[in-house]
């Protein structure tokens, strides 16, 4: 997500040093996302994603392959940092649904992309930059949900990591403290 938060910096700093960077935003028209057009460059593409929907994913994937095609580059790096963390409750009395929608975006959205991304990161041997949370490891409450998400994303990079290490594919996490994003 480069929306806010660590995602817009990433964007903006990329983009600076002169890479092509594919921003993706959950709010078409938010605020992140107009500042993130402002810039006008040809090098810095913003895309909607909603790691919740399918057609999301899929159409971002298309929109990423035909941008490596069209500018005869590669993929060579691929930071996950959308997440969803909107509620804050006791495991009492947080809605199972708000449960199933975090599992949904933090961690089937993300290994979704992932995948897609695969034969393109293979090619270029390039990287895998999951942004997860010091949550992951140090439990805190009314934070189940998304500490159990993160938790889940670290336990994924390790296995892909092992996975990737002969096709030349790096992977590696960055478990920032708190924050202020949006």
């Amino acid at each position: 997500g480069c929306d806010s938060g660590f995602g817009y910096l990433f964007a903006t700093k990329f983009h600076s040093l002169g890479y092509i960077v594919v921003a993706c935003v959950l709010e078409e028209d938010g605020v992140g996302a107009n500042a993130l057009k402002a810039y006008s460059s040809e090098r810095l593409k913003v895309l909607k994603l909603d790691l919740n929907l399918e057609a999301d994913i899929s159409s971002c994937h298309q929109e990423v392959e035909k941008i490596v095609r069209s500018l005869d580059t590669e993929l060579w790096a691929l930071i996950n940092n959308g997440a969803v963390t909107n509620y804050i409750a006791s495991v009492e009395l947080m809605p199972i649904e708000v449960y199933r929608r975090y599992i949904e975006a933090n961690i089937l959205g993300t290994l979704n992309l992932t995948r897609r991304c695969l034969p393109l990161l293979k090619k270029s041997k390039g990287r895998i930059i999951n942004i997860s949370s010091l949550t992951a490891s140090m439990h805190l409450p009314n934070m189940s949900g998304y500490s159990a998400c993160k938790s889940a994303l670290n336990t994924i990079s390790d296995c892909l990591r092992q996975e990737l290490y002969d096709d030349g594919v790096k992977v590696c996490v960055i478990q920032p403290s708190g924050f202020v994003t949006g």
